[in-house]
């Protein structure tokens, strides 16, 4: 499959030589979009967006929010698979928008950085589960990695609903205010499987646990505290993104299945979803802002 990447910034050719090796696609070529001191003598480095969307199948977007709209849209005009590596820097109407030409189209577009594999379905059993997700962040959390990671464990639980959302209920404190200290959301589904999850940042040590009960089997494990997903604007940072287990995990999922053909585990259609949810606990949580 033949691939090209599009950067905010310069990236080694020895890194995306490594990663495509990884990935077992064909590198046409990377697109910085930074383009001082750019060698354009290298004939992977192309100084034309078009003319790299031109010769590939596959379009690996990792701009900014000022930039990743513009080549998205012109890769799915070509035709082209698209792998949008920062589920929280883009917007709900933004990515409807996108939405509605890549179902014209019928092109599929994933995501990294889009929440973790907590549970596999075979785990669950007759259909039904309880997962409890409790994150204590550490009071020296920002508002934008508090709110990066609520983004990133919702699309999580959007990967493994099971049916339909049936309730879902949210509060958080203080209210009125956009640097909430907790916030603690419960979903219920068609079934009678529940996710029960808390976020907080309190004078605590940082933790990340998770609880699965599935019939009379279950287990607990901590999760990484370290995700480089939850560093802000991490376009501007993309080397330790490349460098991140989980990241790679992701971004090997939506190329092995662009490969075979098969439905995507995180597509645009769950990013929607993630994004409206987040949205919808901010409506919930600040309504006099």
């Amino acid at each position: 499959m033949k691939a090209g990447f599009f950067f905010q910034n310069q990236v080694s050719s020895d890194l995306l030589l490594s990663l495509t090796e990884k990935l077992n696609i064909q590198l046409v070529g990377v697109f910085f979009k930074n383009q001082n001191s750019v060698d354009f003598s290298n004939p992977k480095i192309f100084n034309s967006e078009d003319e790299l969307l031109a010769q590939i199948e596959v379009a690996y977007n990792f701009l900014d929010e000022s930039s990743y709209f513009e080549i998205t849209v012109k890769a799915l005009k070509r035709g082209v698979n698209i792998f949008l590596a920062s589920l929280p820097n883009y917007t709900n109407n933004a990515l409807t928008e996108i939405n509605q030409l890549a179902f014209e189209i019928n092109i599929p577009i994933g995501f990294g950085c889009s929440g973790e594999t907590l549970i596999k379905q075979d785990e669950i059993v007759s259909n039904y589960f309880m997962l409890q997700l409790t994150r204590d962040a550490g009071s020296e959390t920002s508002d934008e990695k508090f709110r990066r990671m609520l983004i990133y464990d919702l699309a999580s639980f959007v990967r493994i609903k099971p049916c339909g959302l049936r309730k879902f209920r949210v509060n958080g404190l203080p209210l009125f205010t956009k640097s909430p200290k907790a916030i603690n959301l419960r979903m219920e589904y068609d079934n009678g499987s529940t996710i029960a999850y808390s976020i907080t940042r309190v004078n605590q040590p940082q933790r990340c646990v998770l609880r699965f009960f599935s019939g009379d089997d279950g287990y607990f494990k901590d999760l990484s505290q370290n995700n480089q997903s939850f560093i802000y604007n991490i376009n501007t940072s993309t080397v330790n993104l490349l460098l991140d287990e989980s990241f790679i995990n992701s971004i090997a999922l939506y190329t092995n299945e662009i490969k075979a053909k098969s439905q995507l585990s995180f597509g645009l259609e769950n990013a929607i979803e993630t994004l409206s949810i987040t949205e919808s606990i901010e409506d919930r949580l600040f309504p006099m802002n």
